[in-house]
This record gives structure tokens, sequence and C-alpha cells, in this order.
């Protein structure tokens, strides 16, 4: 990357006020390093807080198990992919994109779709039931994620599904998490 490009994209990030960014190969060891900058901000209720780190958790975890695009052996591979946290006035937003195959998009749009139409009672009641019935088939965990992504959020997240050359699907997740400033 030239300086130039390196300016213009420090420009960009600072006009975006972006807390954190990140794009690569995504880690237990870097989930836990990035948790702990996103724990330290300055300024949130202790609830907002949880709220903005779990989610970014959340969204580094999918990226880590759902990922199209790997590194490493296919036992010990992980997924790659880019994260972001940027600070508005009343809310942060953790936004996540990465490749996923066209089989797992078809999903995503539809679940996403469900999930956004929720109002809150209805997404509870949804993550109760989804406790009790268990994962669904294929999730590499509880099956909670994206329900527990859509409770925390102050609006409803946005999506975006971006059919690439070769057939898979950058997929995007922002969600805006109230700051519930503190006093």
């Amino acid at each position: 990357m030239t300086p130039e490009l390196l300016h213009a994209h420090y420009l960009a990030m600072r006009e975006q006020r972006l807390v954190l960014s990140f794009m690569g190969i995504v880690t237990q060891e870097i989930m836990v390093e990035y948790g702990k900058l996103i724990q330290a901000q300055e300024g949130l209720s202790e609830n907002s807080r949880l709220l903005l780190f779990g989610t970014f958790i959340e969204l580094t975890q999918n990226i880590l198990r759902y990922s199209a695009e790997r590194s490493g052996p296919a036992e010990n591979s992980r997924g790659i992919g880019i994260v972001l946290v940027s600070e508005q006035d009343d809310t942060f937003t953790v936004a996540s994109g990465n490749l996923v195959t066209a089989t797992a998009a078809a999903a995503l749009s539809s679940q996403l779709a469900h999930l956004v139409s929720l109002d809150r009672d209805a997404l509870k009641q949804l993550h109760k039931d989804r406790r009790r019935s268990g994962p669904p088939a294929g999730s590499l965990g509880a099956g909670l994620g994206l329900i527990e992504v859509c409770r925390r959020a102050a609006t409803p997240p946005a999506y975006t599904l971006m059919p690439q050359e070769g057939g898979d699907v950058f997929f995007s997740l922002s969600v805006p998490i109230a700051k519930g400033l503190s006093s």
C-alpha cells in the first residue's frame, strides 16, 4: 500500500469514527485481545459494555466458524473476514463481513429476514423456544447467536448478501448497540 493510500484509508477510518478495525484470519486469541479493547471503552454503562462485547464476540465467532474463506489445514482451519466497531452519537455499530457459500447465504437470508421482522417480545420467546429445542441441524453452536444479536440491537440489524465470482456470497451484518451512557 502506498503512503497516499494508507493516508486516505486513515482519513476514511477517522471520518467513520472507527474504534476497532480488523481484517484477516480470526482466531480465539484475536477475539480475546480485541474484546479487551472493546471492554475498555469509556463512558459506557456496564450493560451497554456487555452488549457491545457480546455482539463483537458473536460476529467474530460467526466468521471463525462459518466463513467460506479458510486458512490452515481442514481440521484446524479458521475463517477469514472483517470486523469493525464504529461510534456514532448514541450508538456503537459492530459490523462484520465474510464469504459464505451460496447455500449458507440462502439460509442466512431467510433466517435474518424473519428475525428482523420480530419485535423484542417475539425474539425473547424465540430464544426461549430455541434453548428448549436445541441447535438446528448444521449449527456449529447453540443456534442462538443471530437471535441474541437481534435482541441486543438498538434497532434491527442490517445485512447484505453480495454474490461473488466463483459462487460464494459476501455476507455483511451491521448491528447498532445503544450506548446507554453512564452519568
